[in-house]
């Protein structure tokens, strides 16, 4: 889809509850009408926002009936790709799951209006059911859609899933047919991805950005502000807000404004950690997706010690060097953001402490930067390639010369066992088996071609004359050499492997069944399969859980939870992912891999996918790890081959560590559907 430059209204609900007559006195809050206020003057003032356009609902404004008819009124009123703002300072709560049962732990979380109240009163909570449904409803109008929760419990309110006052309200244990949350059969249908689902919905994580003041198992805390009077706020709505109105703000995305925020919240309340999930490079508060770059965050600094967020689990090492730039730096071409660099001492599952090896200005690192890995510690990453080319080869100088600027590959030394072999294949009429690459055939012209040691393609090849074939033979072997990376991250002998399930299966008909087919020992699913996956706990710790595909054209991405956000998926309990209209997973063959498997178009194919699950007793970042797929030259015919079957040594192969985490893999082959099927 086309984005326009700015969306085409403006629209924003505000809600803001203090009092709470239902309730003790100590449940009482402070800052939330506060919090109204300034995010209000923030929108007209810093972002356009008309008077007319923003709506207001303050403690008894706040009912339940009042805030449903509000958040009813946004999907009326709000046109194709309108920007929508939905911000929500008050209690956070929880209550019993309703018929839908698509909770793990049999509790929903909930925002909890002004009337509404724990036994004997009644619960008028709404639930994040009742959010869910009401933001596919919304984001089938426009993408652009803002959410933000300064409550307890907000991590997971879209999902299933405490000095100052903190914002929560005990969970009501009452039955779910005693409070007022009701679900109609076809909405319950909706939640568990029923065959009556719209299949137009698009994926929730791509239509909207949701910002939490705290993880699902956490509090939202107010914090006192000005001098001398003391004025209530809560902690992210004033660091937020702050952030949004100084005076060098200029267009930036949530995730840069997070980078500022998030530190600030945690430095004052070391229990509370804001998230940001969803379309998170995207303007604040406008349409227009920003450049990013793949980064780890410094979380804190304690001298001249810094905690980055990442750890083994994602393949980080003692020894390795990242250079740390300014928050919010787009590109490490920008020397202007670079502010110093680190040496990672110790690694923990999820975390890794550094020291500052060098700095621009003592101090300039701070919580927020962000730091990119210069050199890898780990030498069995760094693949090791041999060139074989025409002797004084103009363009295997290029070659050479491109990958002595690589961090993650090395042109090997004369007689050393090499991981990968470049060769720049002449024309030719025809290839025998002992020819190199024969699976390319015939050749007109000159062809860059990798292979690994067992003679399969890495990659796809280049025609030496394509204007990029250099740089793209470079960038797929550093894609390669990640993969290996990603495909050896393990914890060997980790108890936890053998009590954590995770099976995968297909939707059909409203319900879910195995994979009709095998091959190799693997399930064969078909494109346009919706698969579900289902993750059992069975050990005695609760585990944060994270799932990642390797894609058929050299892709690593995020598949489960949403960009940002984290699962905790509590001991002995279970969760299916892919039921719920917005969360579906449905499968399909990458545009260009019948392109690189060389065939035409509707030829079938098939290919092995990989899934790698993590499961951490903490929350983890892994987006050190993603990468897009291969670059192929267009309209090219190039074979790629199956680069985890390649015959590699090293990797992060034996990180074994003393904690508590486990990696669980799944492949299974994705297969075009046979024509007739299509057609049908």
């Amino acid at each position: 889809m086309t984005m326009p430059a700015e969306p085409r209204g403006r629209w924003a609900l505000l809600i803001g509850i203090d009092r709470y007559p239902k309730f003790g006195l100590e449940w009482q809050l402070e800052g939330c009408g506060n919090d109204v206020a300034i995010v209000h003057d923030t929108l007209s003032c810093r972002f356009g926002f008309g008077a007319e356009q923003i709506t207001e609902l303050r403690n008894e404004q706040a009912t339940r009936e009042g805030i449903l008819a509000a958040m009813e009124a946004l999907v009326q009123r709000a046109g194709r790709d309108d920007e929508v703002v939905f911000f929500y300072s008050g209690h956070g709560s929880q209550q019993t799951d309703g018929d839908e049962h698509d909770e793990a732990d049999d509790l929903d979380e909930t925002l909890v209006p002004y009337d509404s109240g724990r036994d004997p009163y009644p619960n008028r909570d709404i639930t994040d059911d009742e959010i869910y449904l009401w933001l596919l409803r919304l984001t089938a109008v426009t993408p652009f859609v803002t959410l933000i929760f300064d409550c307890c419990h907000a991590g997971t309110i879209l999902r299933d899933a405490f000095g100052s006052k903190d914002r929560w309200v005990p969970a009501d244990p009452r039955p779910a047919s005693e409070l007022a949350a009701r679900l109609p059969a076809e909405a319950a249908a909706l939640l568990a991805g029923g065959e009556g689902s719209p299949a137009a919905l698009r994926r929730l994580g791509e239509t909207y950005v949701m910002v939490a003041a705290c993880g699902s198992v956490e509090t939202a805390n107010e914090i006192l502000v000005g001098e001398p009077r003391q004025i209530a706020h809560g902690a992210l709505t004033y660091f937020l807000v702050g952030a949004l109105r100084d005076s060098g703000f200029t267009g930036a995305s949530w995730r840069d404004v997070f980078e500022l925020v998030s530190p600030q919240v945690t430095a004052h309340f070391r229990t509370q950690h804001p998230e940001v999930e969803g379309a998170r490079d995207r303007e604040v508060f406008g349409a227009r997706n920003l450049p990013a770059m793949t980064f780890l965050p410094v979380e804190s600094r304690e001298e001249d010690t810094v905690v980055l967020g990442a750890g083994k689990a994602c393949g980080l090492t003692p020894g390795s060097l990242w250079q740390v730039y300014a928050p919010a730096t787009r590109s490490v071409e920008d020397e202007s953001r670079y502010v110093g660099s680190v040496e990672i001492v110790t690694v923990g599952v999820t975390s890794s402490r550094a020291r500052v090896v060098g700095e621009q200005k003592a101090g300039m690192i701070q919580p927020g930067a962000r730091a990119v890995e210069s050199s890898h510690a780990l030498e069995g990453v760094r693949l090791i390639v041999e060139v074989v080319a025409p002797p004084g080869h103009p363009s295997a100088g290029a070659l050479a010369e491109r990958m002595q600027s690589s961090r993650l590959l090395r042109q090997a030394n004369p007689g050393e066992q090499a991981d990968a072999r470049v060769y720049l294949l002449g024309p030719r009429g025809c290839a025998g088996l002992q020819d190199p690459a024969p699976m390319l055939g015939p050749l007109t012209e000159e062809v860059w071609a990798s292979v690994g040691l067992g003679g399969a393609l890495l990659a796809p090849a280049f025609p030496r004359r394509h204007r990029e074939a250099v740089e793209s033979l470079v960038e797929n072997l550093e894609n390669v050499a990640r993969l290996r990376g990603v495909a050896g991250i393990r914890n060997l002998g980790s108890p936890l492997e053998g009590q954590i399930e995770f099976h995968l299966f297909r939707r059909e008909e409203g319900s879910c069944v195995p994979p009709a087919l095998e091959k190799d020992d693997n399930a064969v699913f078909f494109e346009g399969d919706r698969v579900v996956f289902e993750i059992h706990n069975r050990s005695t710790i609760p585990l944060y859980v994270y799932i990642l595909d390797i894609g058929l054209t050299g892709s690593v991405r995020p598949v489960f939870p949403p960009l940002g956000s984290h699962e905790m998926l509590e001991r002995g309990n279970k969760i299916r992912v892919g039921l719920r209209e917005g969360e579906d997973l449905t499968l399909f063959i990458p545009e260009g891999y019948r392109l690189l498997q060389g065939v035409p178009p509707a030829t079938p194919v098939e290919g092995l996918e990989r899934l790698k699950l993590f499961a951490t007793p903490s929350p983890a970042n892994f987006e050190v790890l993603f990468q897009p797929e291969m670059r192929f030259p267009r309209g090219g015919g190039w074979s790629l081959g199956d680069v985890l079957n390649t015959t590699f040594h090293g990797g992060y192969g034996n990180l074994r560590t003393s904690e508590d985490w486990a990696v669980i893999e799944q492949a299974f082959w994705l297969r075009s559907r046979p024509a007739a099927e299509v057609s049908s």
